[in-house]
């Protein structure tokens, strides 16, 4: 795992791996090494990992509403993903060699003052209950922004098929605004004239750019008579 990642997660759209990455960094923090007042124990990382990607999921349902069966699979998975990058990752390829966290490492000296009196039930459970409420908050943004980009992709996919549909229904002959709104599933006619508009503005943007103009094919003929209607 590398934190160096984080921009480059962010800008492919790789939330599961970006989730994943995070819920490794919280349970990474958590160690004895570090500067947090926290420290889980070993034997209870794993569920952290697993509680964490739960939050994910969860958070994700809320944003998007992704069924739950799905949202809660897409979240252990998770867990699972950050579990296995430790255990690949660290344990194996770096023979147990954690991973640097700059500089909330405790030096050599500090380790010993790190109290790691953690042993009570009870303060294990304060301190995963801690810890998934941080990652609450961590991971929420991920899930909005999440729940956004998916916003927006089906947005454009819907705006591709209704001008598909308006196209298709003019190189039929259709002529009435009216008619070819309600072959589109019931639009709005102020709608079909607003996409007939921008498509033939588009067209005409290209002969302003220079790009070398050619004779207008039938349809671009029937969508100019169209926005001179």
């Amino acid at each position: 795992m590398d934190f160096t990642q984080l921009p480059a997660l962010i800008a492919a759209h790789k939330w599961f791996a970006l989730s994943a990455l995070v819920v490794w960094t919280i349970v990474r923090l958590l160690k004895s090494d570090t500067k947090l007042p926290v420290t889980i124990p070993a034997r209870w990382r794993p569920v952290l990992a697993l509680g964490l990607g739960f939050v994910a999921g969860a958070l994700d349902k809320i944003a998007s509403g992704t069924p739950w069966k799905q949202a809660v699979t897409w979240g252990l998975g998770v867990g699972v993903a950050a579990i296995l990058a430790q255990t690949f990752g660290v344990d194996v390829m770096r023979d147990g060699r954690e991973i640097s966290v700059g500089p909330l490492m405790l030096t050599s000296a500090e380790l010993p003052t790190k109290p790691h009196g953690l042993d009570s039930k009870g303060r294990v459970r304060m301190s995963l209950v801690l810890a998934l409420f941080v990652g609450a908050l961590v991971l929420g943004p991920i899930a909005a922004i999440l729940s956004g980009c998916q916003l927006l992709a089906k947005d454009a996919t819907d705006a591709l098929k209704t001008e598909a549909c308006i196209v298709a229904q003019v190189d039929k002959g259709q002529t009435s605004f009216e008619d070819i709104a309600q072959a589109c599933g019931g639009l709005a006619v102020q709608d079909v004239i607003d996409i007939v508009n921008t498509i033939v503005a588009a067209e005409s943007r290209k002969g302003d750019a220079g790009i070398a103009a050619s004779e207008p094919t039938p349809l671009h003929k029937a969508l100019l008579g169209l926005h001179h209607k």
